[in-house]
């Protein structure tokens, strides 16, 4: 009986120390906060009751990383590419649109401008449908900044581009600074 209760000590003795070991850990990892430190956690308590939230935080912090990367190159495959590793991350719209904008760019720098105005671009959507039903989500919620807009819904094969007209680029620069700072996703672009 005596052997049990010693046994039955040692085994909460060596539990206590694991799960001190892995909060001291966990607070090392936390602080540091890089993909190094969460990466070095989980390889040392790979089953630990904090594992789950570290592998959460490596996934954050990687797409934070593959998105720094993308706007530095700035390109439309680094913007492809991010997307294949984060289709549904926090950016993957933002990416969709910049892909959206560069190709438009590209597409513009071959045809002569003919005057015409400037729009804010505010997603791209795989229908019809899609971009006109984000439009009312957007209007919910960014009722004071998308006030007196219209929806336009462009078709570029396979893609339904949402935009909205504004008066000049100046206009349009503010309202996609507004957007963006409340966590939309928005791009000027120049209507043809």
């Amino acid at each position: 009986m005596m052997r049990c209760a010693v046994f039955a000590l040692g085994v909460i003795a060596l539990t206590l120390a694991a799960c001190s070991r892995e909060h001291a850990d966990w607070r090392t990892a936390s602080g540091a906060d890089t993909l190094e430190a969460y990466d070095r956690f989980v390889r040392a308590h790979p089953e630990g009751e904090l594992a789950a939230e570290a592998r959460a935080r490596i996934t954050q912090l990687t797409e934070v990383r593959d998105w720094q990367r993308a706007v530095a190159s700035g390109s439309a495959q680094a913007y492809r590419d991010f997307l294949r590793q984060h289709p549904s991350g926090r950016q993957a719209e933002e990416a969709r649109i910049r892909i959206d904008n560069l190709t438009l760019r590209g597409a513009a720098a071959q045809v002569p401008p003919t005057g015409a105005g400037y729009a804010i671009q505010l997603g791209a959507f795989s229908s019809d449908g899609h971009a006109r039903e984000a439009w009312q989500r957007l209007l919910a919620s960014h009722a004071g900044t998308l006030a007196g807009l219209t929806p336009l819904v462009v078709a570029a094969d396979p893609l339904y581009r949402l935009q909205a007209a504004v008066a000049d680029e100046a206009r349009a620069r503010e309202l996609c600074a507004q957007l963006r700072q409340s966590g939309a996703a928005c791009v000027v672009v120049l209507l043809r």
